[in-house]
């Protein structure tokens, strides 16, 4: 029943929204790709190249759908992607290959040769890489220039290689949090890439938007549902919605959906975790007053709701948070979760019936990281930074162990702004309570640096050690790390081996302050820091707060 519904709600929004603005809707289903048999090179970064080199990336996937539809067609999808290439990037591989084979991701693909022949169709898909890196700050003015040079690249890709029909693909998802500030910058990138398509009678393939509208669906079925392993290349989900996009634009609705239906649907059945579940996601998440007590929207759906009854829905938690309402009845609907987060793991607890139809399922709000970023430091030689240039009023205030969050920076300015931050499986590192990324807050440019805090308390005196580590794909950053006032690690952790250190730290008995200073160089922004008990020590009755005043009353608790 859900799958169903999930079906037509996705073939609705891509009839609807996804339409081509060029040659393929005009010359009807199957102009695109020629029932299967037409030439379409695609033009693009690593997840072009993983549209070959993955076997459910989403050039492959195509391929099985067209040869699915229309047997014993020939197509022939040549995918140039080139790992960490950005738009200007392109711009110099178009050149430097009129004169000069090179491959890029795809063993054997050659992009002098696959360029100087004809194609049907030319797909470029780029801008991952400016966003990522970033090549652009996010400016009116970067922005304006980004697109007028994807349009030079455009026209001289079209120029070589002639396509009866030319398509620009959407940035795909950076973080799974479409308010974050690089989907919001990848947002205005796409409207100007639609807006070039549609100035050169080329289509627009929404890719983002599909992205968009799957991840969508999935979230009502699973929390844990993703379209990406890495929170920016795309997964097998990922993939297919790139792929359906991209086939509905170019005229091919019924190959799009025989993915959805073959490939897509029995994803997203996998992805209901028990017929018992109940899916959840925390809307938006408001301090209130003293900044201590936090407001949680939590939205619950019921998936695969059999028959008439109606699902009755509560929401519990523990001891000093405030539920409203006290229930709420239908497949969906909203509750405003309010207390303080001040465990390491604050769980709740979704439960209801429709009919005989019982379900229980858990969730967690992870202690938050208070952080503040946007403090350009440019003190690196190489790979190699210089951290006695680049202190500030606020490491000697840390160190002091005096309220560094009211500190002005090193250029006399005090308008800092410090804001919570919750680990979210919406980024890279996920929901672990010990886990930083910084693109929930910033699109970080090259050498931006910031601090983040957690206050600790304990009851009693206890040997801790302090576990550092990365996920990172790519990316520099160098870390400071105090425990009350102490510096207990400095270093670049991506070097470290494993991408791993742990070092001893004491917690005093009473509230203890853990602080740290992130450099940034390039690329991504994400590290961990967790605390790890001595022998048997399971650190389960401590406490945590964003405020740095409860250091001031070694007797207050959150």
């Amino acid at each position: 029943m859900f799958m169903k519904q999930l079906q037509w709600r996705v073939l609705i929004a891509l009839v609807t929204g996804f339409c081509c603005l060029g040659r393929a809707s005009a010359e009807g289903p199957a102009a695109g790709l020629r029932e299967g048999n037409a030439r379409v090179v695609f033009v693009g970064d690593s997840i072009t190249g993983q549209s070959r080199n993955r076997a459910g990336g989403f050039a492959n996937v195509m391929e099985a759908a067209l040869r699915a539809v229309y047997p014993g067609c020939k197509p022939d999808l040549v995918a140039l992607g080139g790992s960490g290439q950005p738009l200007d990037g392109w711009l110099n591989i178009e050149a430097t290959t009129r004169t000069t084979e090179r491959t890029l991701d795809v063993r054997g693909v050659e992009v002098k040769a696959s360029l100087d022949q004809p194609a049907d169709v030319l797909v470029v898909m780029l801008g991952m890489n400016d966003v990522l890196a970033p090549y652009l700050d996010g400016s009116e003015k970067a922005l304006d220039r980004w697109i007028e040079h994807y349009g030079q690249l455009v026209e001289a890709l079209r120029q070589r290689v002639h396509p009866k029909i030319l398509a620009l693909g959407g940035v795909t998802l950076c973080t799974e949090d479409l308010a974050s500030p690089k989907n919001r910058l990848i947002d205005q990138m796409n409207e100007r890439v639609r807006v070039l398509a549609q100035s050169l009678g080329a289509c627009y393939l929404p890719t983002s938007e599909t992205m968009k509208q799957v991840l969508k669906e999935g979230r009502m079925i699973n929390p844990g549902f993703h379209l990406s392993y890495d929170f920016v290349h795309p997964n097998d989900a990922g993939h297919l919605a790139t792929a359906i996009a991209m086939l509905r634009g170019l005229g091919e609705p019924q190959v799009a959906q025989w993915l959805l239906e073959q490939r897509l649907n029995p994803i997203m059945q996998k992805a209901l975790d028990r017929k018992t579940a109940i899916s959840w996601e925390i809307v938006s998440t408001v301090p209130e007053g003293d900044g201590k007590r936090f407001v949680f929207r939590i939205r619950y759906d019921w998936p695969e709701q059999d028959g008439d009854s109606i699902p009755q829905v509560k929401l519990t938690a523990g001891e000093g948070w405030s539920v409203t309402p006290k229930q709420l009845e239908g497949a969906s609907g909203e509750f405003v979760l309010t207390g303080a987060p001040s465990r390491l793991r604050n769980e709740f607890v979704l439960e209801g019936r429709a009919g005989k139809d019982e379900r229980r399922t858990t969730g967690v709000i992870a202690a938050p990281w208070l952080l503040t970023a946007k403090l350009i430091q440019p003190q690196w030689a190489g790979e190699t930074f210089e951290a006695q240039k680049a202190r500030t009023p606020i490491d000697d205030a840390i160190e002091k162990q005096i309220d560094f969050t009211t500190c002005s920076d090193a250029d006399g300015s005090s308008n800092r702004v410090w804001q919570p931050c919750f680990p979210s499986g919406n980024y890279l590192g996920g929901e672990d309570p010990s886990n930083i990324d910084f693109s929930a807050i910033t699109h970080a440019v090259n050498f931006e640096a910031g601090y983040g805090a957690r206050w600790i308390h304990s009851d009693r005196e206890r040997a801790v050690k302090v576990r550092i580590g990365s996920k990172m794909l790519a990316g520099a950053v160098y870390l400071t790390l105090w425990m009350n006032g102490e510096p207990c690690y400095q270093g670049l952790i991506m070097k470290e081996p494993g991408r791993t250190k742990t070092v001893d730290a004491t917690l005093h008995k009473g509230w203890n302050t853990l602080a740290f200073k992130a450099n940034h160089r390039t690329w991504l922004w994400q590290f961990s820091i967790d605390l790890v008990g001595s022998n048997e020590d399971s650190l389960s009755d401590l406490l945590y707060a964003t405020k740095p005043g409860n250091v001031a009353d070694k007797q207050e608790k959150p």
